[in-house]
């Protein structure tokens, strides 16, 4: 089994453009260059800068994305990538909420949560009806320490779309608000809707059960909980730890 990859389909045939992840060019615009001949579907623009972001190559993962924003890809792509374009200046909002939460500056810190809004507000011009820039929305909220506005963001979600589909985010990102603030009760409501809404939702939520029974003193109901998380992802770390303190403090 080789590296990685991501196959660039070659236009007008059945073939295909290897790209081996473990050797993407220190010049994007290699890869911009094959993508724009080929007339790849911008989630592969996605796929390629996700890529680069994860080994750490931040001005290459920034400028596929600034490109894919450009006049000349929204003429070409038109109403045919609204919810792709619309991926990429989320990808764009979330980078920048990461780096401003991080920043301890206050002018930098505050440049990187205005480009983050920036981006937020240019996905919600091409769709008011998506999800994800809602999230986004959300998410900046909670870097900015705003825990009312987050929750706003996050109630507007909860009734929209991820490109046509149902998506419990909403819901487990509220849970988590209700958790911090100590409203164990509606943490646990939220996260048993996440649940029965998606019951293949990630482990997050049956991790945010577990903690709510715990909470609630409800040790054999935590129990359970985690080690039915266990049963579905045997190596979450999470789950081996608070079963371990359970057992230690038992």
């Amino acid at each position: 089994m080789g590296p990685p990859q991501i196959c660039i389909p070659v236009s007008h045939s059945d073939s295909v453009v290897a790209v081996p992840l473990d050797q993407l060019p220190d010049d994007p615009d290699e890869l911009l260059d094959i993508l724009k001949a080929e007339e790849a579907p911008l989630q592969l623009w996605l796929e390629f800068a996700k890529a680069y972001l994860s080994q750490d190559m931040v001005e290459q993962f920034l400028h596929i994305l600034h490109e894919g924003t450009s006049d000349e890809v929204v003429e070409y792509f038109g109403d045919r990538a609204k919810y792709e374009r619309i991926q990429i200046f989320c990808a764009l909002a979330s980078y920048y909420t990461s780096l401003g939460r991080e920043e301890r500056d206050r002018n930098k810190k505050s440049e990187a949560f205005n480009k983050a809004a920036s981006h937020l507000q240019q996905a919600q011009r091409i769709s008011l009806y998506e999800q994800l820039p809602k999230l986004g929305a959300g998410q900046l909220a909670l870097a900015q320490g705003n825990i009312d506005q987050a929750r706003r963001e996050f109630q507007t979600a909860v009734p929209l779309k991820d490109n046509g589909q149902g998506n419990v985010a909403p819901h487990i990102a509220l849970a988590a608000i209700a958790f911090q603030q100590g409203r164990i009760d509606d943490a646990l409501r939220l996260y048993r809707r996440a649940l029965q809404d998606n019951p293949a939702a990630p482990a997050e939520v049956r991790l945010g059960i577990a903690a709510c029974q715990y909470r609630k003193g409800n040790q054999g109901l935590a129990r359970v909980a985690f080690e039915r998380v266990l049963d579905l992802d045997p190596q979450n770390t999470e789950a081996l730890q608070a079963l371990a303190v359970m057992k230690l403090n038992s």
